[in-house]
């Protein structure tokens, strides 16, 4: 018993470095941050500690706080860090860690806290998820395109325990524009999981990003809700896609697809006497990927 107390004791003493690390980090005390970070990956041996030790490092080097004359920098700044997480450029870790950073630094930054984009992720960042959401709200309402707006609001409400809210918005993110999404956005556990594999099946391009909707709603996994402003889009969305008449690539092909795949199954659930609209979507389905519309058809039987 007493050997197992001390094990115990002796990994809440490695976490407590961690732990320590963290809070000089958040301090500005980056040099020590890391030093505290490298003697943990030594003493643990975890390579993905000391890779997350050298990206903290790094995106710490040129961290200069009396540069930033603007809050919006940071949130340009936050952006960046967003892109070399999504091209595995940095450690889950580092990204956290880093954001949290970003978020304090913007937050503290401003008198008073406006409702734009990047006080709502900041504030998401941060927990303050009900001041989130409203920043998010009102950014959607004047950016129904805003794809981050539509990520982020989504989290939100999973973590308020509004899982229908998320699941609609998550819904409508990756039917416009898959590629933007992390796969830590995807809170729902099984929509995540297909992501995963169906890049194991396709590789990290577009193909797959463009599969996973149609695959989630094959499923019964994805929520519609009414937004008309949402759907105006989507319908400006396939009508670009139009002009492109000669589809170059896969990912091209099934990104029309899955507009019409949007549209159709929206005027189903609410505008149910616009049968037409429905019937020039899967004409054009059909076209795009036959075998693809057939089990389309399975799911939704004609003029239903």
């Amino acid at each position: 018993m007493e050997k197992k107390i001390n094990q115990v004791s002796i990994w809440n003493s490695f976490d407590n470095l961690v732990e320590q690390a963290e809070n000089k980090f958040y301090a500005h005390d980056f040099d020590a941050a890391n030093n505290l970070w490298e003697e943990y990956a030594h003493i643990t041996g975890a390579a993905n500690w000391k890779q997350s030790s050298v990206d903290l490092k790094k995106l710490t080097g040129d961290f200069v706080f009396s540069d930033i004359t603007e809050p919006q920098q940071i949130f340009q700044m936050w952006k960046e860090l967003r892109r070399a997480m999504h091209a595995n450029l940095i450690t889950s870790y580092a990204y956290h860690t880093m954001q949290r950073l970003y978020a304090r630094t913007f937050l503290a930054s401003k008198e008073t806290v406006s409702f734009d984009l990047a006080t709502g992720v900041f504030c998401f960042i941060e927990t303050r998820y009900e001041k989130a959401m409203e920043n998010f709200n009102v950014v959607l309402k004047k950016e129904p395109e805003n794809m981050l707006a539509r990520i982020f609001l989504s989290k939100s409400y999973y973590m308020v325990g509004q899982e229908e809210k998320g699941m609609a918005l998550l819904s409508q993110a990756i039917f416009l524009n898959g590629e933007e999404i992390l796969p830590e956005d995807i809170v729902a556990h099984e929509v995540q999981n297909l992501y995963g594999r169906l890049r194991s099946i396709h590789g990290k391009n577009e193909v797959s990003v463009w599969l996973a909707p149609f695959e989630a709603w094959y499923r019964n996994w994805l929520i519609f809700k009414e937004d008309q402003a949402f759907f105006q889009v989507m319908q400006q969305k396939e009508r670009n896609e139009r002009i492109l008449q000669v589809k170059y690539y896969a990912s091209e092909k099934y990104r029309h697809f899955i507009r019409c795949l949007y549209i159709a199954e929206y005027v189903r659930h609410f505008l149910s006497k616009e049968k037409g609209i429905i019937w020039e979507q899967e004409a054009y389905m059909e076209k795009l990927d036959a075998n693809l519309f057939q089990r389309y058809r399975k799911k939704r039987k004609p003029n239903l």
